[in-house]
């Protein structure tokens, strides 16, 4: 595996600050103000997943696979190491964060299809979390990775053993997206081509439910999130069309709270749809009225409840509890809810349409490199700003407003070039807010870090004889580590200085109490030799 370095010189480099006009006519000594905290989001690493391309000659080849899904640990303790899973072609890897600035490969797994070599070949899609509750009631591995992709299985992969604990099967197209109930970890829900949304208990292989039909969405369904409160979901697709899924109503309720609990009794496997149950048959119906020739909604209900026997059946849901037809003018290919609330977040490559006064539009955003599909968003869980994948290889940064969206909110308020020969397929944000890790179309997968930079609105005072080297502009970096106390947060002093004829960059480690006894006087002699001694 390919681990390139960082670059040395960030790409958030503050800008040089300006001098007073007052003070330079008056002859006054500049005062350093510090201006308003900007938080920003740095690379610290990244990897690469691919293999040896065989060939002639001596050159070294390397094909790189194509990353699409990516998926932070969403069950981890803000203190402990952060776990994010990628997934792409036949394999799923999962990578440790620490506090070194590293991206540590853990392990990996491949799902080939068994059968002809006809077979179409897997190439996994979408990949995300499960927390089996019963395993964890036990005290056993509870820590599920699903994935799932062209072959429309989805498979649950134990995080600790590796293994596969199950294959769920209820599809008859690729999964487009996976996402787990944020207030049931057992369930998920997946977008497929088959134009249809299943959800599925990761102990049963048969889905639970299915929702599709003449109503719903008329071609396949690209993307699906639930509310905070895991009782709605939100899907669009090819059809230009959102539509919201209430759960918290009957038959839709009853249904999951009867097999769930079912299932959490340690039960596996023993629900089954009407279509793959060979034993079901109406010779076993017992009849106690005769057929007649007038329409006897009765007996029809009595027959109905015959054949809807609970261990082997599916609920089926036809019709949405809302659309929205008028905002989108194209394809949407993600849609995410934001936290603790009814806001939610749906992309598509073209400028939005003036929405009936039913829907409210909250905010729009512009992606400059959204001219392709397949791209997905992630809400920071810090609500402070929405991630977006660009189709040009960059990662934009887009800031959510407590108030009044603005004009200005509509351009991205920081990016990162990740690739020069790909595209950036998917991102998501870490669940304490500190990380950020991205994956290509050329199979990097990028980490990011939130930093806070206090950057100063004039420069250091030149109040100390003129020194060889000569700083020209600083700022003090607090790492945004919220699980620390303040004083336990990394802290450095980013510094650009002036030394033989070029312009040079250091950043110093400092606490935040060092650094206000020095700002007055920057180019002093410690911090000049320190400099000095660089080179």
């Amino acid at each position: 595996m390919n681990s390139p370095k960082p670059p040395k010189n960030p790409r958030n480099s503050p800008k040089k600050s300006v001098e007073s006009a007052k003070n330079k006519e008056r002859g006054q000594p500049r005062k350093s103000q510090a201006a308003k905290p900007i938080e920003l989001f740095v690379e610290t690493a990244r990897s690469r997943i691919g293999f040896p391309k065989k060939g002639p000659g001596r050159k070294s080849r390397y094909t790189s696979i194509c990353l699409y899904g990516c998926a932070f640990n969403p069950y981890a303790y803000p203190e402990h190491n952060q776990l994010v899973a990628v997934c792409g072609e036949t394999n799923v890897h999962v990578f440790k964060i620490t506090d070194a600035d590293k991206l540590e490969h853990i392990w990996a797994t491949s799902f080939e299809p068994l059968g002809i070599a006809t077979d179409r070949k897997e190439i996994l899609y979408s990949v995300a979390w499960a927390y089996d509750t019963y395993e964890a009631d036990h005290h056993r591995p509870a820590h599920k990775i699903v994935a799932g992709g062209v072959l429309g299985h989805v498979y649950v992969i134990d995080l600790k053993t590796k293994n596969l604990d199950n294959t769920l099967r209820s599809f008859g197209g690729d999964i487009n997206d996976i996402r787990v109930n944020p207030a049931d970890s057992n369930l998920i829900a997946c977008a497929s081509g088959d134009q249809s949304i299943r959800i599925h208990h990761i102990r049963n292989q048969s889905c639970l439910i299915t929702i599709g039909g003449p109503l719903s969405h008329p071609s396949a369904v690209l993307s699906v999130d639930w509310n905070s409160d895991g009782n709605t979901l939100i899907t669009c697709g090819f059809d230009h069309q959102l539509m919201s899924w209430d759960l918290s109503v009957n038959p839709a309720k009853e249904w999951l709270d009867k097999t769930c609990d079912e299932l959490k009794n340690g039960k596996k496997n023993i629900f089954f749809q009407s279509s793959s149950d060979g034993d079901r048959s109406t010779n076993n119906i017992k009849i106690t009225k005769k057929i007649g020739e007038d329409t006897d909604k009765a007996f029809l209900k009595e027959v109905q409840e015959e054949l809807h026997r609970p261990h082997d059946n599916t609920l089926n849901i036809y019709a949405p509890s809302a659309v929205i037809t008028d905002l989108h003018s194209d394809y949407m290919d993600c849609v995410r809810f934001l936290l603790d609330s009814e806001l939610f977040l749906s992309k598509e490559r073209r400028s939005v349409l003036e929405p009936e006064q039913s829907v409210t539009n909250y905010a729009w955003y512009k992606n400059p490199e959204g001219w392709s599909w397949y791209h997905k968003c992630a809400i920071d869980p810090m609500r402070k700003f929405i991630g977006c994948a660009g189709s040009g290889g960059t990662l934009f940064f887009f800031k959510i407003e407590a108030e009044a969206p603005t004009a200005e909110n509509h351009e991205p308020v920081h990016k990162l070039k990740l690739t020069d020969g790909g595209n950036v397929r998917n991102v998501d944000f870490s669940p304490c807010g500190r990380y950020v890790v991205a994956t290509t179309s050329d199979g990097y997968v990028v980490r990011m870090d939130r930093m806070l930079t206090l950057i100063m609105s004039s420069s250091p005072s030149k109040s100390s004889p003129v020194a060889p080297l000569t700083i020209t502009n600083y700022s003090f970096i607090l790492a945004a580590d919220n699980h620390l106390q303040n004083d336990q947060k990394k802290t450095f002093l980013n510094v650009e200085y002036e030394y033989q004829n070029s312009t040079h960059h250091a950043q110093i480690p400092m606490h935040k109490d060092e650094f206000a006894e020095i700002r007055g006087d920057l180019n002093s002699s410690r911090i000049v030799d320190l400099l000095k001694s660089k080179h």
